[in-house]
């Protein structure tokens, strides 16, 4: 991907990102993790990179107290902390 597509992703992202947000935030993890999850060795760090406003880090910060997370978006990352 060239550093401009890059560039515009991103403003996209952070353009719908409030209203992904409203739109998505009353569901359940994805059923994905609890199967994940099942697989972490107590005490396991957990990276959740692109975490968006941080539904699925809510659930793996009590499953591993280690959870942390990674958000390019400033906004997204003001609703998580």
């Amino acid at each position: 991907m060239t550093e401009r597509r890059l560039k515009e992703t991103i403003a996209t992202y952070n353009a719908v990102a409030s209203d992904y947000e409203q739109r998505t935030n009353h569901l359940a993890p994805t059923e994905e993790l609890p199967r994940f999850t099942r697989l972490l060795a107590a005490g396991a760090k957990v990276l959740d990179a692109g975490c968006g406003y941080g539904r699925e880090l809510r659930h793996l910060e009590l499953i591993s107290p280690k959870a942390c997370l990674q958000e390019q978006d400033k906004e997204l990352q003001r609703q998580v902390s």
